[in-house]
């Protein structure tokens, strides 16, 4: 789990890239994952912005 915004903010531009997901579209349980991982990055850093 990322624990800066600027680490959230680098993983997400990892994902969202062609790397990502070695070239092929996310599958529901890749998906959840994100949403797990998002999640998780909020309530650690309290809903922080910056």
């Amino acid at each position: 789990m990322p624990l800066t915004s600027a680490g959230m903010l680098a993983w997400l531009d990892h994902i969202s890239g062609p790397a990502g997901f070695d070239g092929i579209a996310p599958r529901d349980d890749d998906m959840a994952a994100i949403f797990g991982t998002m999640r998780a990055f909020v309530v650690a850093t309290g809903g922080a912005h910056g």
